[in-house]
C-alpha cells in the first residue's frame, strides 16, 4: 500500500522484493555466517581487467604461521576431490601456532556461543588448543586430542567472556610435529539454519520482500564460461562443494586488495530457498544459459 494525494493505491506483494548478488562481501564475509576466510584452502588470486586478467591460486590466503610454526599446502589424499588442497601444518616446538585473517577479525559477543569444527589427521595423537585471543588475550578456547590415522571431524562450541572486535583465531600445537588441516569453520550457534548471520537475516524479513532473486547477475556469468555459476556444484554437503573465483575481482583495478574475492559456495541454490522460505518470498532461482561477461 503506497499513499498518494488522492488517497491509498495498492500495491502487488510481488512487485517489491530483493536482489541478492555475492559482491562488495555481501555474501561470504556477510550474509554467510561463516567467520573463517578461506576455510578450505582453495582461494584463488585474481587480477587485471574485462579483458586481461589473470587468476592463480593462493591456498595459503588468510593463513599465517608462528615463529617455528612451518605452513604448506599439500594435495596427497585429499578430504574429497571437490577440496583437493589441505593444511599441512609442522610445529618444530610446542607452543608454534597459526593464525587466520577472518574477514579482518574475529568478532565476539560476551555471553554468546560459536560453533567450531575442523577436519584434521596426524599419524600419531596430538593434543591442539583452538582459541580467539585479542592482543595475547584468550577471548574463549577449547582443547582436541587429534587422534591417529585419517581425516577424522571435530565439533566443539566457544562461549566469548567479553565483546570483542578484530580478534585472532589461533590453533596452537602442544607439543612439535606434523598436523594436517581442511575445512576450518567458526559460525555464531544461532546462525538462521546454521548458515546465514541472524542479524542480517532479521533485517532482510524486516523488508517484507515479495520475491528473492538469486544467486546474481554477472557473477552468475563469471568472466568465462570456466567460470559460470553453476547450481549443480552449489548443492551436497559443504565439504563436496568446488569453490570458485569471483569475477568481480578482476573488474576494480589491476591487483587490488579484493584480488582474492571468492565464492566458498557455503550458501548455494539449497540454503538460497530455505531464505526465501523464511522471508516468505517467491524465489526467482537465475540459471546461465552458456553466457559469460
Amino acid at each position: 500500500m503506497i499513499i498518494t494525494e488522492k488517497g491509498k493505491c495498492p500495491i502487488e506483494r510481488g512487485m517489491f522484493g530483493l536482489f541478492f548478488e555475492d559482491i562488495n562481501y555481501a555474501l561470504d564475509g556477510g550474509l554467510h555466517a561463516e567467520m573463517i576466510e578461506n576455510r578450505s584452502f582453495e582461494f584463488f588470486d585474481c587480477g587485471g581487467e574485462r579483458y586481461h586478467w589473470f587468476k592463480r591460486y593462493d591456498g595459503l590466503y588468510g593463513w599465517k604461521g608462528s615463529e617455528g610454526a612451518k605452513l604448506s599446502i599439500c594435495a596427497e589424499g585429499p578430504l574429497y576431490p571437490q577440496d583437493p588442497h589441505y593444511l599441512c601444518f609442522e610445529a618444530e616446538r610446542a607452543g608454534a601456532f597459526f593464525t587466520n585473517k577472518a574477514y579482518d577479525g574475529i568478532t565476539l559477543r560476551k555471553g554468546k556461543k560459536y560453533r567450531l569444527s575442523f577436519y584434521a589427521r596426524s599419524v600419531e595423537e596430538k593434543t591442539v588448543r583452538i582459541e580467539v585471543c585479542r592482543e595475547d588475550r584468550v577471548l574463549c578456547s577449547e582443547n582436541f586430542a587429534v587422534l591417529p590415522g585419517g581425516w577424522k571431524k571435530y565439533e566443539g562450541v566457544l562461549t566469548s567472556g567479553e565483546d570483542s572486535e578484530q580478534g585472532e583465531f589461533r590453533i596452537t600445537a602442544e607439543k612439535a610435529g606434523m598436523l594436517h588441516f581442511d575445512f576450518i569453520s567458526l559460525k555464531p550457534e544461532d546462525a538462521l539454519f546454521g548458515v546465514f548471520r541472524k542479524d542480517l537475516a532479521e533485517t532482510l524479513k524486516e523488508l517484507q520482500p515479495g520475491f528473492l532473486r538469486f544467486p546474481g547477475g554477472c557473477v552468475v556469468e563469471g568472466n568465462t564460461i570456466d567460470s559460470m555459476y553453476r547450481w549443480k556444484l552449489s548443492v551436497g554437503i559443504p565439504e563436496k562443494r568446488k569453490a570458485n573465483w569471483n569475477r568481480w575481482a578482476v573488474q576494480v583495478n589491476d591487483h587490488g586488495k579484493y584480488s582474492h574475492y571468492n565464492q566458498t559456495l557455503g550458501v548455494g541454490y539449497y540454503e538460497y530457498f530455505l531464505l526465501c522460505e523464511y522471508l516468505k518470498a517467491k524465489p526467482l532461482p537465475v540459471c546461465n544459459v552458456g553466457m559469460a561477461c
